[in-house]
């Protein structure tokens, strides 16, 4: 193991015992630990992120441990954009791992020499462990997308300066440039949750991370094999309460074939195309809501009706 980690934890000690109990595995020699602080309004909090706390302190091998235990409670976006911050005041380049990614044992070493490999090539922005389409596959090398997931992933300080998480100018993703890279059902899914994003509707931290790659008609590495899975039920992975978790695919780190050039594997970036037309239309309505201003009252609504169904199907 030779990449430094960034562990970023909040209040989910059942999915965070599992997630550490892999970077334990992993033996990384530098570790870095955020944890967002617990909510006032939110009774008992303030324990369940100690026991969180205590889980990740128990560090049994040897390594160096930087911490970063938040007082307060900064929220998904500032919490997590703060951390990644800290961390690259520190290190050129690393892993990051949020606690209910659970990576397989393949993740680690894939990172590790491919953030070596591309170090310098400006154009390859991230590295993605999570491919939706790589489960239960076989496969020894990897591909550029241009889709992005923060589901286990690595990058190197020189992209993350580019980063910027507040005032976002949406208008760049007219460009004719960014139109002949990406899918018209692509470009209109990220502008609707950058929108919301800077109404300050929706607290994410990801979709910036997205729209820099777009701006910057960057590239992010994939592997054919997917190597993380999420098992979060409570958080910001989930749907319906209902538990997100994927299979993962079998790559051999030791027999792995690079690809000859960067460039678009357009089989695979048509399928992350579909993904975005199927909720083309559900886009389409939720950004007209949004320009009447009835976006956020609805969604509300939603919310409260999904907590009682939930409820009573307990």
């Amino acid at each position: 193991m030779v990449s430094p980690i960034l562990f970023l934890v909040f209040n989910r000690p059942h999915e965070t015992e599992q997630s550490f109990q892999i970077i334990r595995n992993a033996k990384p020699s530098k570790l870095y630990i955020a944890a967002d602080g617990p909510r006032k309004f939110m009774l008992g909090e303030d324990q369940i992120c100690n026991k969180v706390r205590a889980i990740v302190s128990n560090i049994d091998w040897d390594c160096e441990v930087s911490t970063l235990f938040r007082t307060d409670n900064l929220g998904c976006k500032r919490a997590i954009v703060d951390a990644i911050n800290w961390f690259f005041d520190f290190e050129k380049e690393g892993i990051i791992i949020e606690d209910d990614v659970i990576p397989s044992e393949g993740f680690f070493p894939f990172c590790d020499l491919l953030l070596d490999k591309y170090r310098h090539n400006e154009e390859v922005k991230a590295i993605n462990g999570f491919n939706q389409f790589g489960q239960n596959v076989v496969n020894n090398t990897y591909f550029f997308s241009r889709g992005y997931y923060p589901w286990g992933w690595a990058t190197w300080k020189s992209r993350w300066i580019h980063y910027n998480e507040n005032k976002i100018d949406i208008s760049l993703l007219n460009d004719k440039s960014i139109k002949d890279i990406y899918h018209k059902a692509a470009i209109e899914g990220v502008k609707f949750n950058l929108n919301i994003i800077n109404e300050g509707i929706l607290d994410t931290w990801d979709y910036q991370m997205l729209y820099m790659i777009m701006v910057q008609k960057g590239y992010v590495i994939v592997p054919f094999a997917n190597l993380t899975s999420n098992i979060g039920v409570n958080g910001a992975h989930s749907t319906n309460n209902k538990n997100i978790f994927f299979n993962y695919g079998k790559i051999d780190i030791d027999c792995l074939v690079h690809p000859e050039k960067v460039e678009d594997n357009k089989k695979m970036n048509e399928k992350l195309w579909n993904e975005y037309k199927e909720a083309y239309l559900s886009v389409k309505i939720k950004s007209i809501l949004f320009k009447l201003r009835i976006y956020l009252p609805l969604k509300i609504f939603y919310k409260k009706i999904m907590k009682y169904y939930i409820l009573l199907s307990n």
